[in-house]
């Protein structure tokens, strides 16, 4: 019992002088017996709520389930037997092992490897002190795992497929409760204090996973443990995922009766808070919020956003209430504050993605335009919120597409007045959004490209900055905070025109050596990749000036992990021509060896090779043949030797070709990368309809071949006529040549 320090050093009252006068020699002295005040609570108690176990049993559980962490499934026998005799010892002792701080990671690792019956008899032990159980430390991790290992077993019983006691009659034992039936009446046990089990650190976790249970939202992204538990399993929990059961391939589809016990218990939780006042109060928590987000989903699953008495309304401030009175809405300071709220702005993204669209309208207008959107935009959490609600214009096509418009046009306004501050604080977000929305609207693209050069301080008619456009953009600075960061680059750029290719290579390889970090951002690159999308001629002067980069430069972009995702958009990307991606592909030529000795680099080199056709994988396939030994050195050069296969490109060309050709049909490569959004023309007309895989693209039309000059005058007559009987193009049989011979 942990007590103050008075109370333990106080000692027995002292005898006063009129007692010593008259000492009463029958009487033993004797001490009062002092007690702790009532606010003095016993940690024991508080951490073993059933008891303390015996040493004993828990030495002996310790090293049966190390035994079992290391066991082979291999021997079935011995391994089921372990189990046994630890279920065994477990009996009778189901709730003091779940909230013992030493048991109950192991008892964790039980509900993994036993099946569907030992699970029920596990949580029929622990009915009738849920709540406790729920509320303790250990035992609510418990109680999450065995909720997350349950999934199988309810659908297992929703088919009618009950287990049933192993090694013994049914007859002769009770009748145990199913699974789902002991679901309800956890439930039912936990219902009245739901209000405040979820404001309960504990508790408020295994709940939150009950509601997704219940709902049916199982994925990973929301079921997941907090920061605290990853951080304290991975120090103290070596357990082996290969000794975990593993659960079915089979979407989680709940029982319909669990529809209800949600209902339920969402009415419980809204029943318990006094005022819509509270419900605001709680979503502001650190513990409330993810609770909050997954009821908001779950209303507008069920078609409920619309409803004055919901969880959405009393986020909203009663806007929902106003809309459908008529009333003139007005801005709430609760939802302007949550805005820029680091916790409070998760459940506010929650709520403008569940609000339906005429919700969505009146929220725009009250909070995203004019200075309350500039305010947003620059705010460092509310620039998030901003973006969200920005990415909706273009997904929701349930939204007035004048009112769309009309926003879109006003936002980039917003965006191109408070550009350069974005830029300079790394608000990357709202120039991201927009983007994507022009492109899934097919509107104000070219107004969107030139707000992005703007706010960057760039022109694409400028040619002092044609080939420093895709650095500064990954690089995500401004032109002239570009310019003063690269001050020597533009100091010496005559002189590193004239310096030899060892000399920059030198360069190269002294910058490497000095471990300077990736100076090229995530944002930047998915810009780039947006801007991609915008189709031509919009997109040209972008992708011109990333072909037209310097090699090494090029080379420093292949090997960054975040800067090689535009050379990937670029090969992958159908809003791009052919002729841009051959270039690239031509460009890095003689590089291909010191690509795949990066690690990244060695990734984009794989993946060039891999949407290469025949010819072109040949062409890398010479590159490197003559460097195989310094690719077999090198400790990433090795896996684009393995792919290209330069043993077999060396020993046995005509094999190789057969291979590569086999290659290339099963990926349905053949002339793909021929294919353009671009309008074709195809034998001097205009061509609608996609190129077939004999076709090829010939701007110029038809045209008889170049006479000899040494042939004769009947010679030229017949291949004159030769050529008018076949139209095909020059680049068409150079094309039907070349897929023949990897064909054959």
């Amino acid at each position: 019992m942990l007590m103050p320090k008075e109370q333990i050093r106080k000692r027995a009252k002292r005898v006063t002088k009129k007692l010593d006068e008259h000492p009463d020699e029958t009487q033993q002295p004797q001490e009062p017996i002092e007690t702790a005040p009532e606010w003095i609570v016993n940690t024991q108690q508080t951490s073993t709520p059933f008891g303390i176990l015996n040493p004993d049993l828990k030495s002996y559980l310790r090293d049966m389930d190390k035994r079992l962490t290391n066991a082979s499934q291999d021997d079935s026998e011995e391994y089921s037997m372990m189990i046994e005799a630890t279920l065994s010892e477990m009996s009778s002792h189901e709730l003091a092992l779940s909230t013992d701080p030493e048991c109950a990671l192991m008892v964790e690792h039980m509900l993994k490897r036993v099946g569907d019956f030992e699970k029920r008899v596990f949580a029929d032990a622990l009915m009738g002190q849920i709540n406790a159980v729920i509320s303790n430390s250990f035992g609510s991790h418990v109680i999450e795992t065995l909720l997350e290992t349950s999934k199988g077993t309810i659908m297992r019983e929703s088919n009618g497929d009950i287990a049933q006691p192993p090694n013994q009659d049914p007859e002769s034992v009770g009748q145990l409760r199913t699974f789902t039936t002991l679901l309800n009446d956890l439930v039912e046990e936990i219902l009245p204090f739901v209000g405040d089990l979820i404001l309960n650190q504990n508790a408020t976790y295994p709940i939150r996973y009950l509601l997704h249970l219940l709902s049916g939202d199982t994925s990973e992204n929301v079921l997941k443990r907090s920061k605290k538990s990853k951080s304290w399993l991975n120090r103290n929990d070596n357990f082996d995922a290969v000794n975990e059961q593993q659960y079915e391939d089979e979407e989680y589809r709940p029982p319909k009766h669990f529809k209800e016990l949600f209902n339920r218990l969402r009415k419980a939780l809204f029943d318990s808070f006094s005022s819509p006042a509270e419900i605001r109060a709680f979503g502001v928590s650190d513990h409330g919020a993810p609770v909050l987000q997954l009821l908001l989903q779950y209303e507008r699953n069920n078609g409920e956003n619309d409803k004055t008495d919901s969880f959405l309304d009393s986020w909203l401030d009663g806007l929902i209430a106003q809309l459908q009175s008529s009333e003139e809405t007005k801005q709430s300071g609760h939802i302007t504050t949550t805005l820029l709220d680091t916790t409070a702005s998760h459940t506010t993204e929650t709520a403008i993605e569940c609000a339906s669209s005429s919700v969505f309208e009146e929220i725009w207008k009250l909070y995203f335009t004019a200075k309350g959107g500039t305010r947003c935009m620059k705010h460092p959490v509310g620039n998030f919120v901003y973006a969200k609600a920005l990415a909706r214009l273009g997904t929701d096509e349930n939204l007035n597409e004048e009112f769309v418009n009309a926003q879109l046009n006003e936002t980039i306004s917003l965006i191109r007045e408070s550009g350069s501050k974005l830029i300079k604080t790394g608000r990357s977000g709202p120039l991201l959004a927009i983007s994507d929305v022009v492109v899934a609207r097919n509107v104000f693209k070219d107004e969107v490209l030139s707000m992005i050069m703007h706010c960057f301080g760039l022109s694409t008619t400028s040619t002092a900055q044609a080939k420093h456009i895709i650095p500064c953009i990954l690089e995500m600075k401004r032109w002239k905070s570009y310019r003063r960061f690269h001050k020597e680059t533009f100091e010496n750029d005559e002189a590193d025109e004239e310096s030899s290719g060892d000399e920059r290579k030198t360069n190269k390889k002294k910058k490497k050596d000095s471990g300077d970090d990736d100076i090229y951002t995530v944002p930047g690159a998915q810009l780039i990749q947006s801007i991609y999308q915008y189709g031509s001629p919009l997109n040209d002067k972008i992708i011109e000036s990333v072909i037209n980069l310097d090699t090494d430069k090029l080379l420093e972009i292949c090997g960054s992990s975040s800067a090689s995702r535009i050379i990937d958009g670029l090969i992958e990307s159908d809003n791009i021509a052919f002729k841009y991606k051959h270039k690239l592909r031509l460009k890095l030529v003689g590089n291909y060896h010191l690509m795949a000795d990066m690690r990244v680099g060695s990734r984009v080199a794989e993946k060039i090779y891999e949407t290469s056709d025949g010819y072109f994988r040949e062409k890398i396939a010479n590159s490197l043949i003559e460097h195989e030994d310094y690719l077999a050195g090198s400790p990433y050069g090795k896996y684009l030797s393995r792919k290209v296969d330069l043993s077999l490109f060396r020993r046995r060309y005509d094999d190789w070709k057969e291979k590569t050709a086999q290659e290339i049909k099963n990926a349905g490569l053949n002339k793909i990368n021929n294919i353009k959004k671009a309008p074709r023309v195809f034998n001097g007309k205009l061509a609608n309809e996609m190129l077939s895989i004999n076709q090829s693209e010939d701007k110029r039309g038809s045209k008889s071949s170049k006479k000899r000059k040494n042939a004769s005058n009947e010679d030229t007559t017949s291949a004159e006529t030769e050529d008018k009987a076949d139209t095909r193009t020059r680049q068409e049989k150079r094309e039907e040549k070349r897929q023949r011979k990897y064909e054959k």
